[in-house]
């Protein structure tokens, strides 16, 4: 006969035997052998790695209670973290994302670049706008001229992320 006495954080003692195909957990007597076993037995709480070891291969029979801090609550493991996507990345990089305006043309191509100079000479947009458009070296991600170009040329902020990442790739 084997006997064990596991304590349980936040519980009492708990007094397990085992006498040949008959295991007791305090008292209450589980059949272990071949056809008469018991389909399932609940145990404590931490008796699973002892009963395990003690059992072997009809531990599979044993459900575990809940944890002794949530009794309500059975344990549920957490789920693994999620990876970003690409444009997820980009965007938490956006704040620090600053382009030289000779990388934004060579990103851009002609044709683009060519729309953002003609709403530098837009009399609609504001004066101040317009100066930051064509006269402006160094451009942020994160300002107001950036997302008035993206507006009028019909980019989304993944579009405009994009941009702003291959022109950093690129070195005089």
């Amino acid at each position: 006969m084997q006997i064990i006495l596991v304590p349980i954080p936040g519980a009492s003692n708990t007094l397990v035997t085992l006498d040949g195909d008959t295991l007791c957990v305090n008292g209450e007597a589980h059949d272990l052998s071949g056809e008469a076993a018991d389909d399932e037995m609940t145990i404590p709480y931490g008796l699973d790695g002892a009963l395990s070891t003690m059992i072997g291969d009809t531990a599979h029979n044993l459900h575990i209670e809940p944890r002794p801090d949530d009794p309500a609550k059975p344990y549920v493991e957490p789920d693994p973290p999620q990876v970003p996507t690409e444009a997820e990345s980009l965007a938490a990089l956006r704040p620090d994302m600053v382009a030289y305006r000779w990388q934004l043309m060579a990103v851009m191509g002609a044709d683009l670049w060519g729309r953002v100079q003609a709403l530098g000479a837009d009399e609609t947009l504001p004066w101040v706008a317009r100066a930051a458009i064509i006269n402006a070296q160094v451009i942020p991600r994160v300002s107001e001229t950036v997302d008035t170009i993206a507006y009028f040329l019909g980019l989304t902020d993944e579009d405009t992320d994009k941009l702003f990442a291959a022109a950093a790739a690129l070195v005089a």
